[in-house]
């Protein structure tokens, strides 16, 4: 099923650490750009939740914004600012010392001997807690993505069965339609430009290649087989099918363009120009779809 590029989704939890917000935004791109923005306490997730966004989207400018209110008592940055203090000032009592002299420079002097392992859990923590709101966000937006891709393959789907009649009332049109170009140039020919005997079969062999240059059946059968390899790629479920369709597009446009330039009928040119405007107007659904 298609999925579009434009969405939005949006979550908010509360924890003991305090109030986080996570928003998730995308509007079209042909590729996958990305804006993290983060508070700098959580800058060191900027990879995995790069990681965690091209797990699930493929195409499209993505902007996801985490936003942290800590709780009113606070949240020690990472390193754990209030667990080093607390452990200090439990040594300092156990060992007779005063708690007073856990200040904030002896807090920060000491800062430095802070156990890497204590910091790679605390890390661990917030990154637990980070995903799972993101999650949460990610469901909402995964679920306009979907929504938005429903009424963008209702309509592409509608423009391509109006394209498939159009095409048929031009394959039903072109029998026949050689033939009748090749007596018609030969009555021009004869008309403005009475041969001598030596001449005639040359101007025959002439008057053939042209009416077999005005043959469309072989445009007529790729239109065909390009239409229904894009009608059944709208039915699979790969996570972007977008730059697939895109190439079918183009050839499309290019077989119906090769169609009207050849033909030399104005009823199939006719027809050819509404299916090309039913193309445009499919790819500019195209310009949506990851």
């Amino acid at each position: 099923m298609l999925k579009s590029m434009t969405a939005y989704g949006r979550s908010l939890k509360v924890s003991q650490k305090g109030r986080w917000v996570v928003e998730i935004h995308s509007i079209n791109r042909k590729h996958l750009d990305l804006a993290i923005h983060l508070p700098k306490e959580l800058l060191f997730l900027d990879l995995e939740l790069r990681k965690w966004i091209s797990q699930d989207i493929a195409r499209g400018q993505v902007t996801v914004r985490i936003q942290f209110f800590p709780a009113s008592q606070g949240i020690a940055p990472l390193g754990n600012w209030q667990k080093l203090k607390e452990n200090w000032e439990r040594l300092a009592d156990e060992l007779g010392y005063q708690k007073q002299a856990i200040d904030l420079p002896f807090l920060v002097s000491q800062m430095g001997n802070a156990s890497y392992h204590q910091i790679d859990e605390e890390e661990r923590s917030v990154q637990i807690e980070v995903k799972e709101i993101y999650l949460l966000a990610l469901e909402q937006f995964m679920e306009m993505k979907r929504q938005e891709g429903k009424a963008l393959f209702d309509d592409i789907a509608k423009r391509l069965e109006i394209i498939k009649l159009l095409l048929a009332q031009i394959e039903e049109r072109s029998v026949g339609v050689g033939e009748r170009y090749r007596e018609k140039l030969q009555e021009r020919v004869a008309q403005f430009f009475p041969l001598i005997d030596e001449l005639k079969e040359r101007a025959a062999k002439e008057v053939v290649l042209y009416a077999e240059r005005a043959d469309i059946a072989e445009e007529i059968t790729r239109l065909s087989s390009h239409l229904a390899q894009f009608r059944s790629q709208l039915d699979l479920s790969a996570k972007s099918i977008g730059k697939t369709l895109d190439f079918l597009m183009q050839e499309m446009q290019r077989e119906v363009n090769t169609l009207s330039a050849k033909s030399p009928d104005l009823k199939i040119s006719s027809l050819a120009v509404e299916i090309k405007t039913e193309l445009e107007r499919v790819r500019e659904q195209l310009q949506n779809v990851e």
